[in-house]
Protein backbone atom coordinates (compact mmCIF):
# COMPACT_ATOMS: atom_id res chain seq x y z
CA UNK A 1 0.00 0.00 0.00
CA UNK A 2 1.36 3.40 -0.94
CA UNK A 3 0.78 6.11 1.65
CA UNK A 4 1.39 9.81 1.91
CA UNK A 5 2.02 10.62 5.57
CA UNK A 6 1.55 14.15 6.87
CA UNK A 7 2.68 15.51 10.23
CA UNK A 8 2.48 19.22 10.89
CA UNK A 9 1.33 19.92 7.34
CA UNK A 10 -0.51 23.25 7.38
CA UNK A 11 -1.75 23.64 3.81
CA UNK A 12 -4.96 22.23 2.42
CA UNK A 13 -4.07 19.25 0.22
CA UNK A 14 -5.13 20.05 -3.36
CA UNK A 15 -8.37 18.42 -4.47
CA UNK A 16 -6.57 16.66 -7.35
CA UNK A 17 -4.09 15.00 -4.96
CA UNK A 18 -6.86 13.84 -2.61
CA UNK A 19 -8.75 12.40 -5.59
CA UNK A 20 -5.63 10.61 -6.87
CA UNK A 21 -4.93 9.00 -3.47
CA UNK A 22 -8.28 8.24 -1.80
CA UNK A 23 -7.80 7.00 1.75
CA UNK A 24 -4.05 6.88 1.17
CA UNK A 25 -3.10 10.24 2.74
CA UNK A 26 -2.77 10.17 6.53
CA UNK A 27 -2.63 13.20 8.78
CA UNK A 28 -2.15 13.58 12.51
CA UNK A 29 -4.02 16.33 14.34
CA UNK A 30 -3.12 17.40 17.91
CA UNK A 31 -6.66 17.21 19.35
CA UNK A 32 -9.71 14.99 19.33
CA UNK A 33 -11.51 15.70 16.09
CA UNK A 34 -14.04 16.91 15.21
CA UNK A 35 -13.53 19.34 18.09
CA UNK A 36 -10.70 21.86 17.76
CA UNK A 37 -10.10 21.22 14.08
CA UNK A 38 -10.41 23.12 10.84
CA UNK A 39 -8.61 25.96 9.13
CA UNK A 40 -6.21 27.77 11.45
CA UNK A 41 -6.33 25.07 14.13
CA UNK A 42 -2.77 23.83 14.35
CA UNK A 43 0.13 23.71 16.77
CA UNK A 44 -0.20 25.68 19.97
CA UNK A 45 -3.44 27.31 18.72
CA UNK A 46 -5.19 23.99 19.15
CA UNK A 47 -3.92 23.54 22.70
CA UNK A 48 -4.81 27.13 23.62
CA UNK A 49 -8.37 26.50 22.40
CA UNK A 50 -8.58 23.24 24.38
CA UNK A 51 -7.28 24.96 27.54
CA UNK A 52 -9.63 27.94 27.07
CA UNK A 53 -12.58 25.55 26.75
CA UNK A 54 -11.60 23.91 30.03
CA UNK A 55 -11.55 20.45 28.46
CA UNK A 56 -10.58 17.64 30.82
CA UNK A 57 -9.15 15.59 28.00
CA UNK A 58 -7.59 16.05 24.61
CA UNK A 59 -5.23 13.86 22.63
CA UNK A 60 -4.55 13.34 18.99
CA UNK A 61 -6.36 12.05 15.96
CA UNK A 62 -5.06 10.26 12.89
CA UNK A 63 -7.38 10.62 9.94
CA UNK A 64 -7.55 10.15 6.22
CA UNK A 65 -7.16 13.45 4.43
CA UNK A 66 -10.18 14.82 2.59
CA UNK A 67 -10.80 17.99 0.61
CA UNK A 68 -11.56 19.91 3.82
CA UNK A 69 -9.32 20.63 6.80
CA UNK A 70 -9.51 17.86 9.43
CA UNK A 71 -12.73 16.32 8.11
CA UNK A 72 -11.56 13.01 6.64
CA UNK A 73 -12.58 9.67 8.15
CA UNK A 74 -10.96 9.07 11.54
CA UNK A 75 -8.65 6.09 11.72
CA UNK A 76 -7.43 6.41 15.30
CA UNK A 77 -7.84 8.64 18.36
CA UNK A 78 -6.03 8.59 21.65
CA UNK A 79 -7.64 10.40 24.58
CA UNK A 80 -5.30 11.88 27.18
CA UNK A 81 -6.05 13.67 30.47
CA UNK A 82 -5.16 17.37 30.23
CA UNK A 83 -7.15 19.02 33.04
CA UNK A 84 -5.05 21.73 34.70
CA UNK A 85 -2.33 21.76 32.03
CA UNK A 86 -1.31 24.96 30.32
CA UNK A 87 -1.38 25.05 26.51
CA UNK A 88 2.41 24.70 26.49
CA UNK A 89 2.36 21.69 28.85
CA UNK A 90 -0.46 20.12 26.85
CA UNK A 91 1.44 20.60 23.61
CA UNK A 92 4.60 18.93 24.99
CA UNK A 93 2.62 16.05 26.52
CA UNK A 94 0.53 15.29 23.43
CA UNK A 95 3.48 15.64 21.06
CA UNK A 96 5.58 13.22 23.11
CA UNK A 97 2.87 10.56 23.02
CA UNK A 98 2.03 11.23 19.39
CA UNK A 99 5.69 10.83 18.35
CA UNK A 100 5.70 7.36 19.87
CA UNK A 101 2.39 6.12 18.50
CA UNK A 102 2.02 7.77 15.06
CA UNK A 103 4.97 5.95 13.44
CA UNK A 104 3.74 2.59 14.76
CA UNK A 105 0.26 3.27 13.46
CA UNK A 106 1.59 4.31 10.03
CA UNK A 107 3.65 1.14 9.89
CA UNK A 108 0.65 -1.05 10.68
CA UNK A 109 -1.51 0.66 8.08
CA UNK A 110 1.23 0.32 5.48
CA UNK A 111 2.54 -3.16 6.29
CA UNK A 112 -0.66 -4.88 7.26
CA UNK A 113 -3.02 -2.85 5.10
CA UNK A 114 -5.13 -2.28 8.18
CA UNK A 115 -7.74 0.44 7.83
CA UNK A 116 -9.99 0.06 10.84
CA UNK A 117 -10.16 2.18 14.01
CA UNK A 118 -8.88 -0.21 16.67
CA UNK A 119 -5.51 -1.09 15.17
CA UNK A 120 -3.20 -0.58 18.14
Amino acid sequence: MKLIVLAGFLALVPREVVAAYPERILNSHPALLPAFGGKGMYGRRVHEAVAAAGAAESGFTVHWVSEQYDEGPILYQLRLPVAGLSAEEMERFIQAVEREIYPALVYRVWREKVAVPDIL
